[in-house]
């Protein structure tokens, strides 16, 4: 996120600087898409690991009797 900052403040100064397009600020407009792009599919990881996470917990609760639900607590892991 740092990085991407970085890069689009050097973007605005160096349009500031040249009245025409330099080469650079292709490569750093390209740049940023790419760290766009790679910061959703992060936080889509992050989302489904999370889902993933709240699930196994809430099956873990149903089964050992967890916060929230009355009834006599089961040992964990069960006893073969």
């Amino acid at each position: 996120m740092v990085a991407n900052e970085r890069l689009r403040l050097e973007n605005e100064e160096l349009r500031r600087r040249a009245g025409r397009n330099d080469p650079r600020v292709e490569r750093l407009e390209a740049e940023v898409a790419r760290l766009r792009s790679l910061v959703e599919q992060v936080r889509a990881e992050r989302d489904e690991l999370r889902e993933g996470i709240e699930q196994a917990l809430a099956r873990l609760r149903s089964e050992i009797g967890g916060p929230g639900r009355a009834g006599p607590r089961r040992r964990w892991p069960p006893e073969p």
